[in-house]
C-alpha cells in the first residue's frame, strides 16, 4: 500500500460520509471489516452491512460539513492520517 494508495481510500471514505451513499460507503470496507468511532470506549461495529447500517444511523446531512486527511505514515498495510 502506498500513500497514493491511502490518499484516494480516505478521498472516498469522505466522499462516501458527505453523501450517505450506501453502495459509496459500503465500497470503503470488507466483509468482516471491524469499525470504531472512537479509538476507545465505543463498542466496535462489525462487519461491512452493520457499518453501512450504521453509518446511515448516525450520518450528518449531506454537504453540511467538510474535511480533509491525508496520509501521515503508512508501512506495509497499515496507514496513519
Amino acid at each position: 500500500m502506498t500513500h497514493a494508495d491511502v490518499q484516494d481510500w480516505l478521498s472516498r471514505y469522505i466522499a462516501a460520509w458527505r453523501s450517505n451513499d450506501p453502495a459509496g460507503i459500503g465500497q470503503l470496507f470488507t466483509d468482516d471489516a471491524i469499525y470504531r468511532y472512537h479509538p476507545y470506549g465505543d463498542d466496535a461495529v462489525r462487519g461491512r452491512e452493520a457499518i453501512v447500517q450504521a453509518w446511515l444511523e448516525e450520518g450528518d446531512p449531506p454537504d453540511s460539513w467538510e474535511a480533509e486527511y491525508a496520509p501521515f505514515a503508512v508501512e506495509g498495510d497499515r496507514a496513519v492520517a
